[in-house]
């Protein structure tokens, strides 16, 4: 980990300065976005990039190697759009029934650490 120290002070209108070096460090540029939030009771700055990467590997590491996020949720919205389409026929216990097999499929799937396959099986 790479650390810069600098003395950043605060003006009247409570504006701080970013020092160029740290400035050309981060590669901050002006109208560069950049994030600002408490932790611990210091403040972190942050560019919003450097914010989003960290994020996504945060979430990354909870997610088991070939299990698609975005292909969870198409299969998941496929599955509401089939369970509305048979409420709207009438059968509540069939969209009742459709819900609870997805979501059953979704558990063991998850527990298991694989992609949710119920849409595929269901199409077949």
């Amino acid at each position: 980990m790479n650390v810069t120290h600098a003395t950043v002070n605060v003006n009247k209108q409570g504006r701080l300065v970013v020092p160029a070096e740290l400035r050309r460090e981060l590669g901050i540029e002006p109208g560069s976005r950049l994030v600002a939030y408490t932790d611990n009771g210091r403040l972190v700055v942050e560019s919003w990039d450097h914010l989003a990467d960290r994020l996504q590997d945060e979430v990354a590491r909870h997610v088991p190697p070939g299990v698609s996020l975005v292909e969870e949720l198409i299969a998941e919205r496929r599955m509401e759009a089939r369970a509305e389409a048979v409420e709207m026929s009438g059968d509540d216990a069939g969209a009742h029934e459709l819900r609870r097999s997805w979501h059953a499929e979704a558990d063991a799937a998850r527990e298991a650490g694989r992609p949710i396959d119920w849409y595929a099986r269901q199409t077949k």
